[in-house]
């Protein structure tokens, strides 16, 4: 493979944030909001995200919303931090895919950094960067380990870190690795994602992607989603005891 001879930093990058999803497995705590808006410590879960996109250097972000798209977008504004915030609001579901589709008229960089809104990952995500310098490939996925693997599909890679294989989660409880929600993507590709349906990113635009060099990047770290009512009981101090270690190792 030949390289992309792009040396990329995080300023040089729109982030993109798939917000929109309805989160019905937390409908009974998170009725009044979207479920990236439920509060950890007394702010928005999202906004932890933000903070991190913020530290890395992120200059602009699209948030795809739609759930309760309206309550999120004025409640964040215009701008977080030095981070200009600007929404793509899909009226109907489209899915992750059909999202990130919908935003790509608004993203105005080379590259996109694409974030799944009710994850937090807290690995270095500049390993990414590193192996799509070495590569051509139209983008890679962040990949975290994990012990018990039953709730979550694996990722599998070769010898290259080119993804040869997503494999659909089972009641198997072995350890792997796993989407940790983290890609960056070569915008050009997003144009071949349907723009008139339901697509998903990690059921149909994933596996299609791998034919044109999708890889997967191994990086040690944690990984929070919130997508039920126990991990988002959890949020409070994974998030309070990562952020503290993180604002020690700064000062």
């Amino acid at each position: 493979m030949t390289s992309n001879q792009v040396d990329m930093k995080f300023s040089d990058l729109n982030a993109v944030i798939l917000a929109g999803g309805l989160g019905t497995r937390l409908n009974s705590i998170v009725h009044d909001r979207s479920k990236v808006m439920a509060e950890i410590s007394g702010r928005p879960f999202l906004t932890y995200l933000l903070e991190q996109l913020e530290a890395l250097g992120v200059r602009k972000a699209v948030i795809c919303t739609g759930h309760k798209a309206e309550k999120l977008e004025h409640e964040l504004g215009e701008e977080f931090g030095k981070i200009k915030l600007t929404y793509s609001r899909e009226t109907t579901p489209l899915g992750t895919a059909g999202a990130l589709s919908l935003s790509n008229s608004k993203i105005d960089s080379e590259w996109a950094l694409v974030l799944n809104g009710d994850s937090y990952f807290t690995g270095d995500w500049t390993e990414v960067f590193k192996l799509l310098n070495q590569s051509n490939a139209v983008g890679a996925l962040a990949l975290a380990e994990l012990e018990n693997c039953a709730d979550y599909g694996l990722v599998k890679t070769d010898s290259s870190n080119r993804i040869s294989e997503f494999i659909e989660k089972s009641e198997v409880a072995d350890s792997g690795w796993i989407n940790a929600g983290v890609y960056v993507l070569k915008t050009s590709i997003l144009n071949s994602i349907p723009n008139d349906r339901f697509v998903s990113l990690e059921n149909e635009m994933f596996p299609l992607w791998i034919n044109s060099g999708l890889l997967g990047c191994r990086i040690k770290g944690e990984l929070l989603d919130i997508g039920t009512p126990e991990r988002l009981a959890s949020a409070e101090t994974f998030l309070s005891t990562y952020v503290a270690r993180a604002q020690g190792a700064i000062s």
